[in-house]
């Protein structure tokens, strides 16, 4: 689960492509994958629940990058993608909307 977090942070938050411009392809290719790795877990047993606890490890990976920011653009991008990921867990009942 911890695995699957790391690379949501990249395929929903698109952590890596934070400092890069814009791309509808790149994008595009981003939201299959996600929704490529969704789907596989949610048809496992307790996959609701396991997409709920990935999404929380993804928020709690987030969280720890706080004390290594060294500029603005970033920790901007963090709040919101912080807070955009902690409004999906809180109003989702049942678990996370994906």
């Amino acid at each position: 689960m911890i695995d699957i977090a790391k690379l949501l942070q990249d395929l929903e938050i698109k952590w890596s492509y934070r400092y890069e411009k814009p791309s509808v392809n790149r994008d595009l290719n981003l939201l299959i994958a996600k929704e490529t790795l969704i789907n596989v877990i949610l048809n496992t047993k307790n996959g609701k629940e396991n997409i709920n606890t990935i999404y929380h490890l993804l928020l709690l990976n987030l969280i720890r990058i706080y004390p290594y920011i060294q500029d603005d653009f970033t920790f901007q991008f963090l709040n919101s993608a912080v807070e955009k990921l902690t409004a999906k867990l809180i109003n989702q009942k049942g678990g996370v909307r994906v």
